[in-house]
């Protein structure tokens, strides 16, 4: 529902959290539209620590929305990465997208009432 997603419109950064394809076409789009965009974006799209920690220390909770995505829903890099943000990712500044199955992202964001995307075939 477009109603529902314009209460992300706020955030100046966003963070896209996932591996693979669930980040790259992202990324490629933002490469090419980079100089349009007026939002600032970030790709925590592996799982080297010394980048999380410095992400997670410069990080303005009140200003980035956090979008978690993983097709199976299940894929372990995203879910470590997530895990190691959990205390700043809520209801508020979340958006999980994933399979329609009962996967680890589903029951993530069951459990704490964050906004889930489901990915159609």
């Amino acid at each position: 529902n477009k109603n529902e997603l314009k209460r992300f419109k706020k955030f100046k950064n966003i963070a896209i959290i996932g591996m693979g394809g669930s980040s790259l076409g992202t990324k490629a789009i933002f490469s090419f539209l980079e100089e349009k965009i007026k939002k600032k974006l970030f790709f925590l799209d592996n799982l080297n620590l010394a980048e999380l920690q410095n992400f997670k220390k410069k990080l303005d909770i009140k200003v980035t929305l956090f979008i978690i995505v993983s097709k199976s829903g299940n894929t372990l890099e995203t879910l470590v990465n997530a895990n190691f943000l959990k205390n700043k990712i809520n209801k508020k500044n979340s958006i999980i997208i994933s399979e329609r199955t009962n996967n680890l992202l589903k029951q993530f964001a069951d459990k704490n009432n964050i906004y889930f995307i489901y990915i159609y075939d």
